[in-house]
C-alpha cells in the first residue's frame, strides 16, 4: 500500500517498534488490546499487531514484521 500525505507512521529505532494508524498497510493483522508506555506514561492505545507493507514515494518497499496498530495514535 502506498504511503499517502496525512498518513502517520511512528518508528522507534531504540526498541524497534513501529506504530501504524491505518489498517490498510497491514498484510495481516491480529486484533488485540495491549498496553505500551509512551512519553506521558502507560496507555492502552494498541489495538493489534501484524505484518505491514508500505510503499514509499521513491518506490522503496518497507516491510515491517511486527508493526503495532493504533488507530488513535
Amino acid at each position: 500500500m502506498a504511503f499517502q500525505d496525512g498518513d502517520l507512521c511512528l518508528v522507534d529505532n531504540a526498541a524497534t517498534h513501529t506504530i501504524l494508524k491505518e489498517k490498510k498497510y497491514f498484510e495481516y493483522l491480529i486484533l488485540t488490546k495491549d498496553n505500551i508506555t509512551i512519553i506521558s506514561g502507560p496507555t492502552n492505545m494498541i489495538k493489534g499487531f501484524g505484518k505491514a507493507n508500505i510503499l514509499l514515494p521513491n518506490n522503496t518497499k518497507l516491510g515491517i514484521k511486527n508493526a503495532l496498530y493504533s488507530p488513535e495514535s
